[in-house]
């Protein structure tokens, strides 16, 4: 399949300006051309893209599947995890995720919907289950270090608007 995107400002590199409008050519997911397009084949798709910015995906190397929505990936209605998928992955450009300390069995279910096309999203990738400490038990442990993450839990986030500190309530500070 072949993909044409007319009048897009590129933006190739972060340390690089966004270019003029200009057309850029995709042909079986691999960009194939820059510029004017002499042939475009039998049954090319054309965008305009209206002089929007087009970038390559973006990796998110940090994601969490521990909300309420996704804990029955598995048998959810497709459409409430898609609007979740959209919200948290796709609006905000992501096409690959690693995912830490989810349940595997909420990540890996995700990802087979996502891989059969019954969802869309990104590649989605697990570093496994996490880790927690051996005096604790597993409920107690999940629920002490739940939302330690500074960078993209929501009660984090929402703690730092009002004027928190990074540890604040939190049993667990960077190092």
């Amino acid at each position: 399949m072949t993909l044409i995107v007319t009048n897009a400002r590129l933006w190739v590199a972060p340390d690089e300006p966004i270019c003029d409008p200009t057309t850029l050519t995709v042909r079986a997911g691999v960009v194939v051309s820059i510029g004017p397009v002499e042939d475009r084949g039998v049954g090319a798709t054309v965008v305009d893209a209206g002089g929007r910015v087009v970038t390559a995906g973006f990796w998110n190397s940090h994601v969490h599947f521990t909300e309420p929505i996704w804990r029955d990936s598995r048998g959810t209605d497709g459409s409430r995890l898609q609007a979740a998928l959209d919200d948290m992955l796709l609006s905000r450009g992501f096409t690959t995720v690693l995912d830490l300390s989810s349940d595997p069995r909420t990540t890996f279910a995700l990802a087979r919907r996502v891989e059969t096309g019954e969802l869309r999203g990104p590649a989605i990738h697990t570093a496994g289950s996490g880790l927690y400490p051996a005096a604790a038990s597993r409920s107690t442990s999940r629920r002490a270090l739940r939302g330690t993450c500074g960078f993209c839990c929501r009660r984090r986030r929402r703690r730092w608007a009002r004027g928190g500190r990074w540890a604040d309530r939190s049993p667990v500070a960077p190092g």
